[in-house]
């Protein structure tokens, strides 16, 4: 469970492998997050507020577009369960604990533009080899999520 930066919204895991944001002034449910299989263990927003982080049991951890509440990345890298995740202050790396006692470092650059426009022009995403190639930086990071 975590707050916005601002405190107006909170990201509540679940068990059953959706994420709640919630508007905290009245209370209510703004929107279900979906999009796993297995529970979640924990969420983080980034600093700016414009990003959360869900950290999966099915050894993911996803970024989504908090604005609208769609998947901007699904981060892979690791076999063991993913049991809680954090933004560093920069924004743009994120830690994640797993269930193995060990951790894992991504660096994380959202979707640009040039992405989106790739992602619509091919309907499918990238490959590990065409990431590696046009976006090393990401290679391990799926660049048109579904």
């Amino acid at each position: 469970m975590g707050f916005s930066p601002d405190g107006r919204t909170l990201a509540a895991a679940g068990e059953s492998g959706t994420v709640r944001l919630w508007d905290v002034p009245t209370e209510t449910v703004i929107t279900t997050l979906v999009g796993y299989r297995y529970p979640v263990g924990s969420v983080a927003f980034s600093p700016d507020g414009r990003t959360l982080a869900s950290a999966g049991r099915d050894s993911t951890v996803r970024l989504w577009d908090v604005a609208t509440s769609r998947t901007i990345a699904i981060l892979t890298g690791t076999t063991d369960p993913v049991v809680s995740v954090a933004f560093g202050s920069d924004g743009h790396s994120l830690s994640a604990a797993l269930s193995s006692s060990s951790a894992r470092l991504w660096s994380y650059t959202p979707l640009g533009e040039a992405d989106v426009k790739v992602c619509k022009s091919v309907s499918r995403d990238l490959t590990s080899a065409e990431r590696a190639m046009y976006l090393p930086a990401r290679s391990s990071v799926s660049v048109c999520p579904g």
